[in-house]
């Protein structure tokens, strides 16, 4: 993933005479100084297809027929956008530390509904959540009223697999529009992927004290996952890397920057709406990316935070230039970023990239 970054780095980097919503960030004495590099509008399409490429995202593809069917769900875009923050803060307010271990989670709504009197029947379709590279912590069917009158909701069956579903049947559960009913689908959905071949699951509810005809229900999937080659760190050493502070919007140019040109993290942000993403990016506003820069020079001081192979080479070097290279400034601590997006399937999903901010740099 190192190398991931590095490559994003290098394609901003080449974008750096030219790029609009590209900011070089320096603090210095205490204030935060951004310099845009250009306001060249042709940059946005030369850099979102290199870094859409790494981040191995691709919103060009046509939906799928069962996604073309849903429906937009401002609760589930709300819902998830409430998540992210509070993952993000690290907070201790949700109901279960999956969430926090997550490298994917998932928002999917039903593609079809169906209301029978008192009952309504759900359809998703497997495609949003199967994948092979993944293993699922933790989903939740969220249920909410759409009209502000409180209804009692049973759950009633699953189709296709009512032994899964067994344990589920006969919960209820009271909801509003304001305030949902949440069912514990996990062992469903992996049951569902691992041992059933068919490509979609219908949830059947029934309204206990009126029918459903008088109303419609606001109902979607959320579910966790985590990559196979993935550790999950224990709670204590899960801390957010604090967001380096956005690019003002007023004139930053209050004092002229003066470069360092010893080993140093540079401050990199890059803004998505510059990138034309704000069409399906919920979540951050831009990405922090920074990168190492500056001389690895002899002798070298705690700031450089060299390896003890770097102060030998670059006494080396320093005696005989011709015989090694000198020490390279370098990344020594990398953080991950989440990014909440909508992707081509009309789902709401929050994906972790590891090792995609820089934390320190060192000469190595």
């Amino acid at each position: 993933m190192q190398l991931v970054l590095t490559l994003l780095i290098c394609y901003l980097l080449i974008a750096i005479n030219e790029g609009k919503g590209v900011y070089f960030i320096e603090d210095k004495n205490g204030q935060t100084f951004a310099e845009q590099i250009s306001s060249d509008p042709n940059t946005a399409e030369q850099i979102t297809s290199p870094i859409m490429e790494l981040l191995h995202l691709n919103f060009d593809a046509k939906p799928t027929e069962k996604a073309s069917r849903k429906k937009r769900s401002e609760r589930a875009s709300n819902y998830m956008s409430s998540l992210y923050e509070q993952i993000e803060q690290d907070s201790d307010t949700l109901d279960a530390d999956f969430w926090y271990q997550a490298d994917r989670i998932v928002s999917s709504t039903p593609y079809n509904v169906k209301y029978i009197s008192n009952t309504a029947e759900l359809t998703f379709s497997l495609d949003d959540f199967v994948s092979d590279k993944e293993i699922l912590l933790g989903a939740q069917l969220i249920v909410y009223a759409q009209t502000s009158q409180l209804i009692r909701v049973k759950l009633v069956g699953a189709s296709e697999s009512p032994e899964l579903a067994s344990s589920l049947f006969g919960s209820t559960a009271t909801l509003t529009s304001q305030n949902p009913a949440s069912f514990n689908v996990t062992e469903l959905l992996s049951g569902w992927i691992k041992r059933f071949a068919q490509p979609t699951l219908g949830i059947k509810f029934e309204t206990i004290d009126q029918p459903l005809s008088s109303l419609s229900l606001d109902s979607f999937i959320v579910a966790a996952f985590r990559d196979k080659n993935s550790v999950p760190l224990p709670r204590h050493q899960r801390r957010r890397v604090k967001r380096q502070v956005e690019p003002t919007k007023q004139d930053p140019f209050t004092q002229a920057m003066h470069p360092n040109t010893e080993c140093h993290k540079q401050g990199l942000y890059v803004d998505f709406a510059a990138l034309k993403w704000k069409e399906w990016v919920i979540a951050p506003e831009g990405y922090a990316a920074y990168f190492c820069t500056g001389a690895c020079s002899f002798p070298p001081h705690d700031k450089m935070n060299a390896t003890s192979h770097a102060i030998v080479q670059t006494l080396i070097h320093t005696v005989r230039p011709n015989q090694t290279e000198a020490a390279k400034c370098a990344p020594r601590e990398l953080g991950s970023m989440k990014i909440l997006f909508t992707d081509n399937n009309r789902n709401v999903v929050m994906k972790r990239y590891k090792d995609m901010i820089v934390l320190n740099c060192g000469c190595h």
